[in-house]
């Protein structure tokens, strides 16, 4: 019975700490840059014995000499994106790390721009 207490409470514990940490990273982000959408990226959801497929965005921004390809976990369920550019809002320190309309980008790619 307590071994189950503790594996929940590691859990809540957990899930709080990332999305607390997750605020403070969106709260630091102060420098942005106007990104553009590339294409949709398939991704199959898995409700119980069913798969659904949904569409990631995927946009491009460059910052300084460098050029990042980010994918925005939004579960679209069509592959139609209304904006075309948006917003990407940037650490300075390091400007993989990014957010796309309050949601954190996970980069795809980065390369030098030529």
């Amino acid at each position: 019975m307590f071994i189950l207490l503790y594996v929940c409470s590691a859990v809540i514990l957990f899930t709080s700490g990332k999305a607390a940490y997750t605020r403070f990273l969106q709260m630091r982000c102060k420098e942005s840059v106007t990104g553009r959408y590339l294409y949709p990226e398939k991704r199959l959801r898995v409700i119980g014995r069913y798969v659904e497929p949904c569409w990631n965005p995927v946009y491009e921004y460059c910052v300084g000499k460098a050029v990042y390809k980010v994918e925005v976990e939004i579960m679209s369920p069509n592959d139609r994106i209304k904006d075309v550019n948006v917003e990407v809002r940037y650490l300075p320190s390091d400007p993989g790390i990014c957010f796309i309309d309050g949601i954190r980008g996970r980069i795809r790619s980065r390369k030098k721009k030529q």
